[in-house]
């Protein structure tokens, strides 16, 4: 009844009458400076990480065999440019075979400017006895000391036994008795009247008919049945986690575009974009076999190398809509929303 009284022309008339009016206000620009690394004092391996970070390393056994292949992992943490965060690893040592690393990054917040950065290596040992993994360096520029830093991690051991071997030793067969020299014949020229028989058998039957032979070939066929049955459950059981985790994905997502469609309805901007953003990292997770939460704006960049602009620019509005309390007309809800519905459709073609 207040409000009603309020709105009254009379009221109006008397505070001198309001009329609600939408209008842009923009920020005056300012101007950013951007110095450029110093040259002086540069590490060798230096790929332009600028943060700051630290490193550790680990070997994924203590013991192994000679030729047997472990895994070498280098963690790298902080806060930076991670896309500049490289490492070659281990390279040519002697007594090792390396291979060539493996990356992975696991962000800490939405813009990817902290978190963890992975790399793993297969090395093979290929000298027995106690051999070291020598430290490895990782170089960025800290922006706070405005200096270049070289962390190193600590040399790892590992004890290699001998490679195993096997194999046979040939032995010479033993005369058989009718390869023995035979006594001389009697002065007469005549021998025995008798047939010298060699080795003996107990049957005629041939291999393949005997009974022990049927039985381990009869063996075979059964270990080699299981065996089919075995990877197909395996596999029947692996499709079915696919489609659950398929089914799951396809629901949330759906759950997050209704969300989207009802915040156009009632005008809710931040609300809007924040469902429209989990849709997409829900339809970009199934795609990529991610985490949901991992996929932010560095991690799109990343993957489809600067394309998907209107998945950035959907989740950039998310972070904006939440701070500005920004006001969207009836229009630009419907052809945000129509957007969104066509990339949660389409984004295999990314």
């Amino acid at each position: 009844m207040m409000d009603d009284a309020f709105s009254d022309s009379f009221f109006q008339d008397f505070f001198g009458g309001t009329t609600e009016k939408e209008i842009t206000v923009a920020s005056e620009a300012e101007a950013l400076k951007v110095l450029p690394l110093p040259k002086e004092g540069r590490p060798a391996g230096f790929d332009g990480a600028v943060g700051k970070f630290e490193a550790t390393s680990e070997l994924s056994a203590a013991q192994s065999a000679a030729g047997d292949p472990l895994t070498l992992r280098l963690k790298v943490i902080g806060a930076g440019s991670f896309d500049r965060v490289n490492s070659s690893m281990l390279g040519q040592v002697d007594g090792w075979k390396t291979y060539k690393p493996t990356a992975k990054f696991e962000p800490a917040d939405n813009a990817g400017y902290s978190g963890e950065k992975d790399f793993e290596q297969a090395v093979v040992p290929m000298q027995p006895g106690r051999q070291i993994v020598p430290a490895m360096a990782f170089n960025f520029f800290n922006p706070d000391t405005r200096q270049y830093e070289t962390k190193l991690t600590s040399p790892l051991s590992v004890e290699v036994s001998p490679a195993s071997a096997g194999g046979l030793t040939a032995t010479a067969p033993a005369p058989s008795p009718s390869s023995t020299p035979t006594s001389e014949p009697p002065r007469d020229g005549l021998r025995p009247d008798h047939v010298e028989t060699g080795t003996t058998v107990a049957t005629l039957l041939p291999l393949y008919f005997q009974p022990w032979f049927v039985a381990s070939q009869s063996t075979l066929v059964l270990c080699f049945a299981g065996g089919l049955i075995f990877l197909r459950r395996r596999e029947r059981r692996a499709n079915d986690a696919d489609g659950f985790r398929q089914r799951e994905a396809s629901s949330s997502i759906a759950s997050a575009v209704a969300e989207m469609d009802t915040a156009a309805t009632e005008g809710d901007a931040a609300r809007f974009f924040q469902s429209a953003r989990v849709a997409l990292q829900q339809k970009l997770a199934e795609q990529w076999h991610l985490a949901p939460a991992s996929i932010t704006i560095a991690e799109i960049d990343a993957r489809l190398n600067g394309e998907g602009g209107e998945i950035r620019r959907i989740f950039a509005l998310a972070d904006q809509a939440a701070y500005s309390g920004q006001h969207l007309s009836t229009a630009d809800f419907n052809q945000w929303k129509e957007i969104v519905h066509e990339l949660t459709k389409h984004t295999e073609a990314l």
